[in-house]
């Protein structure tokens, strides 16, 4: 740790007297408390989490009044200061997936999967986004991924577990077992 510290008075030494402020400084603070103490971007420049929240309020409203593009941007600010909150990977990858940007939203629902692997919703929003893309064989891969998780909580997920499972019954047709019609 203490080579690590150096690195930042390394970096010091090289800010010419016109980029030296008080501003730069606390940049370069939050950076250290970011990268040595394991803090959040929004700990480690001293945000209050009631900020974040007032945050996503806005995007939220931005995006249940269809203003995905906005709403989109909130998300993403959000994501910069607290990237592994679930419900602001959620958001952004909803926008995307309303704004008709599927493969992107497929990368963001991913993600979200990553931070909720016990969780059956990422890939019932992934379903939806392979059926757009005419991706039948991955979107029947994501409804049997649906229906294996559904059973880590089976009374939350139940009715997503049903309907998963009709679905998957009722696309039967489009599924090919090896190719994408695309």
């Amino acid at each position: 740790m203490p080579n690590e510290h150096k690195s930042y008075e390394k970096f010091r030494e090289t800010l010419t007297p016109e980029q030296k402020s008080e501003s730069v400084e606390k940049v370069i603070k939050a950076l250290d408390r970011f990268i040595n103490e394991g803090m959040a971007p929004y700990q480690a420049i001293d945000m209050p989490p009631s900020i974040l929240e007032v945050g996503y309020g806005e995007a939220y409203r931005l995006y249940k009044t269809g203003l995905y593009e906005k709403a989109q941007k909130y998300f993403e600010f959000l994501m910069l200061l607290n990237p592994v909150e679930t419900k602001y990977i959620l958001g952004a990858a909803a926008c995307l997936q309303m704004r008709k940007y599927y493969r992107a939203a497929i990368v963001g629902y991913e993600t979200l999967a990553g931070f909720m692997p016990n969780s059956p919703l990422p890939y019932f929003y992934i379903y939806e986004c392979c059926m757009q893309l005419n991706m039948f064989d991955e979107a029947r891969e994501a409804l049997e991924k649906v229906i294996t998780l559904a059973d880590s909580d089976p009374t939350e997920y139940a009715h997503m577990k049903e309907k998963a499972q009709v679905m998957l019954e009722g696309h039967q047709s489009l599924y090919t077992k090896g190719e994408s019609k695309e």
